[in-house]
């Protein structure tokens, strides 16, 4: 089948993206992320804003988009047996193995100075190692995500039929498909239902729970993206029209994530709510440039760019700590923004690929961190055939069904 390299250069990209952006926070004028700079600058402020409003959303929608080619080939139960072990192994070990450390550099970065005397990091890092909370996902809420999605689409795919929905899914998806204004109602209608959503969690308390691990709001807002993934991928010529450029979307596009980004930092109700019902709006129509220019551009086999997608989870499992920790080195000195900044993403890209060469190397940190495992068999059930064709279709060389 016809292999869509651009998918491949476009995973490839959004995840090294990561670096930057998570560089940026660091210096950030409006954000306390784990390790802050008392420089700050207004230039990486915007860097990390910006990217913010259309990066996960377009890897969302390539990872539903692979989700149901993939479910459509092994069935529910092998492909979500295969997600637990793909995701869920390594978000534990991530968690478990490498987050600790990134605690401990947040608890150098902001000590705890009692009584004048003397920081104590130490305590502050036990503290946190001690007590449940956001600080144990960070970087791994996008594996629980998908863990969430995954869960739910394998259901559906399972029982819908069943249920009679399949039906109703088709008449949906008719009648968003339609023409351009349905397209136009539809994405309103989603940004609306996000704020819905928002309130009524708000109501109930519900948009945060364990501690900050879950945040239900998160889940409820992306998962629009991975549904338009899915659509794309039940539908191919859906993927045809939405990665042909129309030019009144890119517009409207540059327009929202420009909006997006002025408003989401505001704590006011008002620019909550319209931080909730641009991240759909932004997110969709930003993706839609992104993959019309890669299709346009990057349409075609790349060596440098295959190696970076193999390396791909490797980096986004671990490129945190080291962004960390460079950026706590840094916090001493007092050398210009943009030169810590540039020194901070080289270090860690280069930290990231020497990490991942000694995953691939060992069986043992494969299974941990990319949850596969090199004997017939794996752990999954999946024996090696079908293992190697789901990493040939996650990595995006292959055409959707």
């Amino acid at each position: 089948m016809e292999r869509k390299h651009y998918l491949d250069h476009l995973r490839a990209f959004l995840m090294f993206l990561g670096i930057p952006y998570h560089t940026a926070m660091i210096y950030s004028t409006n954000t306390d992320w784990l390790v802050s700079s008392v420089e700050t600058s207004f230039l990486l402020t915007w860097v990390f804003q910006f990217t913010h409003t259309f990066r996960m959303p377009a890897f969302m929608i390539i990872s539903g988009f692979f989700a149901m080619m993939m479910i459509r080939k092994q069935g529910d139960a092998v492909w979500l047996r295969s997600r637990f072990f793909r995701l869920g192994v390594p978000l534990v070990s991530v968690a478990l193995l490498v987050n600790p450390w990134q605690m401990l550099a947040r608890a150098l970065a902001v000590p705890d100075v009692p009584d004048g005397g003397a920081p104590d990091a130490w305590r502050n890092w036990l503290s946190l190692l001690s007590s449940p909370g956001g600080h144990w996902i960070e970087q791994l809420w996008f594996l629980a995500d998908l863990l969430i999605y995954s869960t739910v689409l394998a259901l559906g795919w399972r029982y819908g039929a069943k249920l009679r929905l399949g039906s109703l899914c088709n008449a949906g998806l008719d009648l968003i498909g339609r023409d351009r204004k349905s397209a136009v109602l539809a994405l309103i209608l989603t940004g609306t239902g996000v704020i819905a959503a928002a309130t009524a969690g708000s109501m109930l308390d519900l948009n945060i729970l364990l501690s900050g691990m879950i945040q239900t709001i998160r889940t409820v807002a992306f998962a629009p993206f991975f549904l338009l993934g899915a659509a794309l991928a039940y539908r191919p010529e859906w993927l045809d029209r939405f990665t042909t450029i129309h030019w009144p979307a890119g517009i409207a596009a540059a327009a929202a994530c420009l909006i997006l980004t002025l408003v989401e930092p505001r704590e006011e109700p008002v620019y909550k709510a319209a931080s909730y019902f641009l991240t759909p709006v932004a997110g969709i129509l930003s993706a839609h440039v992104l993959l019309c220019a890669a299709r346009r551009w990057f349409n075609h086999a790349n060596t440098l760019t295959r190696r970076m997608a193999d390396a791909s989870m490797d980096v986004y499992l671990f490129h945190m700590v080291f962004v960390c920790w460079f950026g706590l080195l840094f916090t001493s000195t007092s050398w210009p923004v943009m030169g810590e900044f540039a020194l901070i993403v080289i270090g860690t890209t280069i930290a990231s690929f020497g990490v991942h060469a000694l995953v691939r190397r060992s069986e043992t940190l494969r299974f941990l961190f990319n949850g596969v495992s090199s004997s017939g068999v794996s752990a999954n059930g999946m024996s090696r055939s079908d293992r190697s064709r789901e990493r040939r279709c996650v990595r995006g060389l292959q055409n959707g069904p």
